[in-house]
C-alpha cells in the first residue's frame, strides 16, 4: 500500500476503517499505524464524518415514502405568513380606503360639472388661413 493510494480511499470512504474496501483494509490499517501523516489525514476525514453523520436521514423504501416525506416536511422551520398578520391587513385596507378617497377627490374629468363649449372656437377654415396665409412681411408687399 503506497501513500497515495491510501490518501484517495481515505477522501473517497472517509475515516471509517469498516466503509475501506475490504481487500485493502488491512494493508490501510498497517500504513494508519506506522505513517503519522496518513493518521492525521484518517482522523481529520472521521471527524468530518461524524459532521456528516448528523445530517443522515432514514433511507426511504418504497413502503415509507410518505412517511419519509411527512417527516421532512416536519423538520423544515416554520415562517409565519405575513400576509396573515393583523397589521398588515390593516395597513393593505387603509391603503385602498386612502387611494379610492384620493381617486375621488382628484378624479378626472367625469367628476367635475360640465362645462359650455367655449365661444372663441373657430372653424377649419379660419384656422387653416390664419396658420398658412402669409402675413405682408413674409409676402414682400410692405
Amino acid at each position: 500500500m503506497d501513500v497515495q493510494r491510501a490518501a484517495d480511499i481515505i477522501a473517497a470512504y472517509g475515516g471509517d476503517t469498516l466503509r475501506w474496501p475490504a481487500d485493502e483494509r488491512a494493508a490501510m490499517m498497517r500504513l494508519v499505524a506506522t505513517n503519522p501523516g496518513i493518521a492525521e489525514q484518517a482522523r481529520a476525514a472521521a471527524a468530518m464524518d461524524s459532521v456528516f453523520a448528523g445530517w443522515a436521514l432514514a433511507p426511504v423504501v418504497p413502503g415509507n415514502a410518505a412517511a419519509a416525506a411527512a417527516r421532512v416536511l416536519a423538520s423544515l422551520p416554520r415562517r409565519r405568513d405575513p400576509t396573515t398578520a393583523p397589521a398588515i391587513r390593516w395597513m393593505a385596507g387603509g391603503g385602498i380606503a386612502a387611494a379610492l378617497v384620493a381617486g375621488m377627490l382628484l378624479g378626472g374629468p367625469h367628476l367635475h360639472a360640465p362645462t359650455a363649449p367655449a365661444a372663441h372656437l373657430v372653424s377649419d377654415e379660419q384656422a387653416f388661413a390664419t396658420i398658412f396665409t402669409p402675413t405682408p412681411e413674409e409676402d414682400g408687399s410692405i
